[in-house]
């Protein structure tokens, strides 16, 4: 059976009989469907949609990414394979992110003549969170070799289930790049909110997130601390659990991704 488009309408009563009507007020936001007549139902995200707004977040309903994710979440992939297939999701994050940034045009010569070309305006500075991050822009320079790359190491202490910084390598003058952390998985949203904070501290001024998987849990902290900052996400899961993981999740990203 085909699952219905939020944008196709909503479900309203007429008598005996059930009607399509045109809804374009519905909104999707973490698996509830809002409707234009008031309505809130429990939904599975959309599989038709390519582009999914929730609070403040672009959600990439790609079916190359859900393709991907749950390759990802397969407990029999191996190394290799989820390897390549998280380094996938993170070009398709990283094309997302890039799409609504400035561009500025010179001029090329083509075997024919000369025509406009456009260029990104601003330098992309790339931050993986180590070590799972690494796993997110493995394939990046096939889509952006100029891009410049930065480390932040963060280890999430078992216990508080807070992040600790124990690795810091970036360049000068960050207020010239648009920044791009990088990490899979936004579970608590502890590691990204640190993240963020930290290269604002050390002059960023354009930030981006992206990140696989997220919970409503993650989302919620990282919009509270950076409402204004464009966040790009695969797909977002039901909830954490009782140990702060991602249900249902894909496991460790890093002990997956690098076998160790």
């Amino acid at each position: 059976m085909r699952r219905r488009s939020i944008s196709e309408g909503c479900c309203v009563s007429s008598g005996k009989q059930r009607r399509l009507r045109q809804a374009p007020r519905c909104k999707w936001i973490l698996g509830w469907t809002y409707h234009a007549c008031g309505r809130a139902c429990r939904t599975i995200s959309p599989a038709t949609s390519t582009r999914i707004k929730v609070k403040g977040c672009t959600v990439l309903q790609h079916a190359l990414i859900q393709a991907r994710l749950a390759t990802l979440r397969d407990v029999d992939t191996d190394t290799e394979t989820f390897r390549r297939a998280l380094g996938q999701i993170g070009l398709m994050l990283l094309a997302e992110a890039l799409r609504p940034l400035e561009t500025k045009t010179h001029r090329v010569r083509t075997p024919l003549a000369r025509t406009t070309g456009h260029r990104l305006r601003r330098n992309i500075l790339l931050v993986p969170i180590l070590r799972a991050g690494q796993g997110l822009v493995g394939l990046a320079d096939q889509l952006l070799p100029e891009a410049r790359l930065g480390y932040l190491g963060m280890a999430r202490d078992e216990a508080t289930l807070q992040p600790e910084c124990y690795l810091e390598k970036l360049p000068t003058r960050l207020g010239q790049y648009e920044v791009m952390i990088c990490d899979p998985m936004l579970a608590t949203g502890g590691s990204a909110v640190a993240a963020g904070q930290l290269l604002q501290q050390r002059g960023a001024r354009h930030l981006h997130f992206l990140h696989a998987l997220a919970t409503p849990e993650g989302v919620r902290a990282l919009r509270k601390a950076f409402p204004n900052e464009p966040v790009y996400l695969g797909a977002v899961d039901e909830r954490l659990n009782e140990n702060g993981y991602i249900h249902p999740g894909l496991g460790d990203a890093g002990d997956r991704c690098f076998g160790t």
